[in-house]
């Protein structure tokens, strides 16, 4: 039951976050939620860059077992942040991978392990 007490409180506060248009990572920041801690500040991240660049529309993705969200492009490729069950975070990117003998573009996804999220590219914002 307290699992769905949290996911409720979760998709309120994403709510008022999206409602505002202005997302802001502070407005999570010291939410508490009952059962919890407060949200690791690296959901906060996650969730506030994407809601930033879907402007504050909320579209998650589902890949292996992860919810991806879309957090920034550049001119070939689209890049997703997601935590998997055991709190990790990853990254997806998706978009063209190379080109075949004819130069047609091949298009693929890779999944890589965060270990340093303030160094991870994810484009362009």
């Amino acid at each position: 039951m307290a699992k769905r007490k949290q996911k409720t409180e979760i998709k309120r506060i994403v709510g008022q976050i999206a409602s505002s248009r202005t997302p802001s990572r502070s407005r999570l920041q010291g939410t508490l939620i009952e059962g919890s801690e407060v949200l690791p500040s690296e959901h906060d991240i996650v969730l506030d860059l994407h809601l930033g660049y879907t402007g504050g529309k909320l579209r998650p993705v589902t890949h292996d077992g992860i919810t991806f969200y879309i957090v920034g492009h550049n001119a070939s490729h689209e890049f997703y942040l997601g935590h998997d069950a055991a709190n990790r975070l990853w990254k997806m990117s998706s978009g063209e991978q190379d080109c075949d003998a004819d130069g047609t573009p091949i298009f693929g996804e890779h999944l890589s392990l965060v270990e340093d999220f303030q160094t991870t590219y994810i484009g362009h914002l």
